[in-house]
């Protein structure tokens, strides 16, 4: 069983999880879409930066500080500056995106989750069950942040838990994927 750990939700199947977010991101007039750059997803990220830096929080974790840091609005629109080529190129989301976090590194997941995001992206990113209390902080300020959200980011992510040993559920995942971060 998958726990649900963002947007919190009861214990689900792969494929039901995967059918919550492909119904929401059928209908390409619902808005549910995401697009490379997406304001909504700025202004989400931005929020989440904003609670990683707070003082307090970021003295019990050093590494939320420059993670806080990494996700402001004015370092993400630089990233997203650095894809601009003109006319030239035209930039299109991939799908959706299954990522695998390492057990040993509490944040990292939130590196490549943003950007895949930040490109467009629906994501579904397992963390491990051996998070430590940086991963509950993050989780918290994603919890936090998503109330003034817009609700595309709830319909079009999800951070997931599962056994290590739920191979159903990581092929079922993987299979449904267009690209995997491991």
């Amino acid at each position: 069983m998958i726990r649900p750990l963002f947007p919190m939700g009861a214990p689900l199947e792969a494929s039901a999880l995967l059918e919550s977010m492909l119904q929401a991101t059928r209908d390409p007039e619902s808005g549910l879409a995401l697009q490379v750059g997406d304001e909504r997803m700025l202004d989400f990220l931005d929020a989440v930066g904003q609670r990683l830096r707070v003082p307090a929080l970021a003295r019990r974790h050093p590494e939320l500080g420059p993670l806080g840091a990494y996700l402001r609005r004015g370092h993400l629109g630089s990233e997203l500056a650095r894809l601009d080529t003109g006319d030239r190129t035209l930039r299109f989301p991939q799908g959706l995106v299954f990522h695998i976090a390492p057990g040993n590194a509490d944040t990292v997941f939130v590196y490549s989750w943003a950007l895949s995001a930040l490109a467009g992206n629906r994501n579904v990113v397992r963390v491990s069950d051996r998070g430590g209390e940086a991963t509950e902080a993050v989780l918290a300020a994603l919890a936090q942040s998503l109330d003034e959200a817009d609700p595309v980011v709830a319909k079009t992510q999800r951070i997931v838990s599962y056994d290590h040993r739920d191979e159903a559920a990581t092929s079922a995942l993987s299979a449904a994927c267009d690209l995997r971060v491991l």
